[in-house]
């Protein structure tokens, strides 16, 4: 892996939040030919591709880069699914890595307008050094949080614009909210005794905080299960085919038994595809509501006064939008893994006629 760490160095450069210049979209390997040719899911370079443009870790997304300009591609995207991914993910975890994560987190999930110590701060130690975002995970962030929140209350426009019915709606949130960690977020800006501060401080960051590590458990999830369900199904269908031609050729008193060998073949496939299938729907399901409930946010933060709901309209509309995207995205895997599911159960059918 020395060849993949010293490009990722140098990829890191000019890569930055899972964009590259002048990168096309993957080519499908000689190796994925035939049945990889109707079905999309067979090409590793999709899983790829997806992991660089959407994993939360920034590591992991430059790994997939790096893979994807690879040469030969489907070398280096083969070493990438079976030990790159794995390393970034490892590496990701590390103590810088981590550190540079939470800062851009905190620096996306806050605007210079109504938490601007947090996010100065936070912008600060992403171009510094590892110290400074250390000083930052240990007693920055609270620091620049205590800051904000003194000005907020010597200003007093927050906490004076806060209606019962703001109140209220969070309350809501924190029953009903499809996002765990927004919930949480929530049920702790109306714990008993909290005061109107928690509840200005979760409209001008908690909320959006919270939301954005909804999204990336939901990102994490997906790679590393799909990651997971790829290792195995291309090589279930090559053998299935395999044995359904081994099969079709055998002599006549070796037939039946290398037809039932085809037949559970096949069957082994179908059911690899079934708890892809049902846990991308799920997905989709899961995705579909984020992005309902974040349209629904943005609508009330557009028909509201006053600051507090203001600072929750952009990220209202990026939420939204993102979850759309990723419920499409699962949508496309739902049919992908249901064609895989359908062509295995159709392989066995052909076997047991």
């Amino acid at each position: 892996m020395r060849i993949m760490v010293c490009a990722v160095v140098l990829l890191t450069s000019v890569l930055s939040a899972g964009t590259a210049v002048g990168v096309e979209r993957p080519v499908a390997s000689p190796r994925s030919a035939g049945l990889a040719d109707d079905l999309k899911l067979l090409d590793p370079a999709d899983l790829v591709l997806k992991i660089a443009q959407t994993h939360p870790y920034e590591m992991v997304r430059t790994y997939a880069w790096v893979a994807l300009l690879g040469k030969p591609q489907d070398q280096s995207i083969a070493e990438f699914r079976a030990h790159g991914y794995y390393e970034a993910m490892e590496l990701a975890k590390q103590n810088d890595a981590q550190n540079m994560d939470f800062a851009k987190r905190i620096r996306d999930t806050t605007s210079p307008e109504f938490s601007p110590e947090v996010n100065a701060a936070a912008v600060r130690v992403i171009a510094g050094s590892q110290s400074d975002r250390q000083q930052f995970v240990d007693s920055g962030y609270a620091a620049a949080l205590a800051r904000d929140k003194a000005a907020r209350e010597e200003s007093g426009k927050q906490e004076e614009a806060l209606r019962e019915a703001d109140r209220k709606f969070i309350e809501v949130l924190a029953k009903n909210d499809p996002g765990k960690q927004v919930r949480l977020r929530a049920q702790w800006a109306i714990r008993e005794g909290a005061g109107n501060g928690a509840l200005v401080e979760f409209f001008a960051y908690g909320w959006a905080s919270a939301a954005r590590i909804d999204l990336e458990g939901f990102l994490l999830r997906a790679a590393d299960n799909e990651a997971r369900w790829r290792a195995s199904i291309r090589r279930l269908f090559v053998d299935a085919q395999e044995a359904e031609q081994a099969a079709n050729k055998a002599a006549e008193e070796f037939r039946e038994q290398a037809r039932q060998n085809a037949a559970r073949a096949w069957r082994t496939a179908a059911d690899q595809a079934t708890p892809a299938r049902t846990e991308w729907q799920g997905a989709e399901d899961a995705a579909r509501t984020q992005a309902e409930t974040w349209r629904r946010v943005a609508a009330a933060a557009e028909g509201a006064a006053g600051p507090n709901w203001a600072a929750i309209l952009a990220p209202a509309h990026d939420n939204e939008q993102r979850w759309a995207t990723e419920r499409q995205a699962a949508d496309s895997q739902v049919a992908n893994w249901t064609a895989l599911w359908e062509l295995a159960q159709a392989g066995e059918q052909r076997m047991t006629k």
